[in-house]
């Protein structure tokens, strides 16, 4: 039996946010597929609600696994420059294997290139 963070569960746009598998998975499948639909398709729209396009920057604040999906998303979508910010060592690594071609790990105006300190 499969269970969610609630006793009970409303997909009001299943249609749209599920996606079919051809056969019933594996057992031990089931947990990555679920955590996968969850952050995977909101690094992606926020990857499209930021209008990325081949070619373009684009910055990531956040290394947890939205940002992480975002970052994957973005080069997915062909951006030229992926730049994320990220305080932690294996998750810069992570964002680095996932496309990611900066890293910053400076806030606030630090972390603006060019600004003063």
């Amino acid at each position: 039996m499969l269970r969610a963070q609630a006793p009970y569960l409303r997909v009001p746009h299943a249609d749209g946010t599920l996606v079919a598998t051809r056969d019933l998975p594996e057992k031990d499948m089931i947990p990555s597929l679920l955590t996968l639909s969850d952050v995977m398709g909101t690094g992606w729209f926020a990857a499209v609600a930021a209008d990325v396009k081949p070619g373009k920057t684009v910055a990531v604040v956040g290394d947890g696994a939205v940002g992480l999906l975002g970052v994957l998303s973005a080069r997915q979508m062909g951006a030229g420059r992926i730049i994320a910010m990220s305080r932690h060592e294996k998750r810069q690594k992570l964002a680095r294997e996932f496309g990611a071609s900066d890293i910053v790990t400076e806030r606030g105006e630090a972390g603006v290139p060019g600004s003063r300190s």
